[in-house]
């Protein structure tokens, strides 16, 4: 059984002023506190200016021997040219009235900083001597209590025998999931906050959703993680280990001996997810994706 290297980051991108999905700073350390306590080797990327308060978290647990800490002074500097061109594809209003409903994954900033979840994970493979599995975790995972209720039973070294593929977590089964549907609707199959993998495909991964989001681009589009794994599953199903869970954030529990107290209301599978998008759209008539839909039948059907 390889020993699993947790990889997270946190870079702020001014998630305090996402309408209808504001979280501060202070949320997302709250969040990291929750769960940070995990004794495994951890490889965290973040800005220059939050290393000492990220490290300090880890230390408050007696892990900063297990913690390497990676900065990165600007994110955006990674891919310069195709997060101007995600840009001018998430400005475009053709695509933001196809969206279904506005979110932060149809902004540039929120879509590029998910991807580079895939160029950590690559980076920090190359950082990493022994034959590891690799782990992405989310800094803000669980949300303080979302999936796991109690923070002290993080309080353990996580083992698992992963298979030599990426491991993804998924509400539904993705073989069965329209990639075209999905990026109208924006249905959440796939749970981005964990994906595993062995050392040696954490490159390839990176190179999947980099391609995954040149091709959303080319399409005037973006998104996040969520829809760059299900393109990245679509392309190459075989790399790929499929763990379905009824609940977000499973990942610990699914692949772990460890007894987690759980939250049972936590269920946010597609089907609910579309009842709340319904519950939002019928609150707005003049919502941009019915108003779009109405005049693009007008145009290509009834006009003269």
């Amino acid at each position: 059984m390889k020993p699993i290297r947790i990889v997270t980051a946190f870079f702020d991108i001014g998630r305090a002023h996402f309408d209808g999905y504001e979280r501060d700073n202070e949320t997302y350390f709250a969040y990291f506190r929750f769960w940070a306590r995990i004794r495994n080797d951890m490889i965290i990327y973040c800005a220059p200016d939050h290393a000492e308060r990220v490290a300090a978290i880890r230390a408050e647990y007696g892990l900063a021997d297990r913690t390497e800490i990676v900065t990165v002074p600007d994110i955006f500097a990674i891919e310069p040219d195709l997060y101007r061109r995600m840009q001018r594809a998430a400005e475009d209003p053709g695509f933001q009235s196809f969206r279904c409903y506005r979110a932060p994954e149809n902004g540039a900033p929120y879509s590029y900083v998910t991807m580079l979840k895939a160029w950590c994970l690559a980076d920090a493979a190359e950082r990493t001597a022994e034959d590891s599995m690799l782990a992405w975790v989310d800094f803000g995972i669980n949300h303080c209590g979302v999936t796991y209720a109690k923070s002290e039973e993080f309080d353990f070294l996580w083992e698992y025998d992963f298979p030599e593929k990426i491991t993804a977590f998924c509400h539904e089964d993705p073989a069965g999931v329209s990639l075209i549907d999905t990026l109208q609707f924006m249905m959440p199959y796939f749970d981005g906050s964990v994906v595993v993998m062995p050392k040696a495909l954490c490159r390839h991964y990176w190179e999947s959703v980099r391609g995954a989001m040149e091709a959303l681009v080319k399409l005037g589009c973006v998104d996040d993680d969520q829809m760059l794994l299900l393109i990245a599953y679509k392309y190459e199903p075989e790399l790929f280990d499929i763990r379905l869970e009824k609940a977000w954030y499973s990942a610990f529990s699914l692949c772990s001996s460890r007894q987690f107290t759980l939250v049972s209301r936590n269920s946010v599978l597609p089907d609910e997810k579309q009842t709340q998008v319904m519950a939002r759209l019928a609150k707005n008539p003049q919502h941009p994706y019915i108003k779009r839909m109405y005049e693009k039948l007008i145009q290509y059907y009834y006009s003269e």
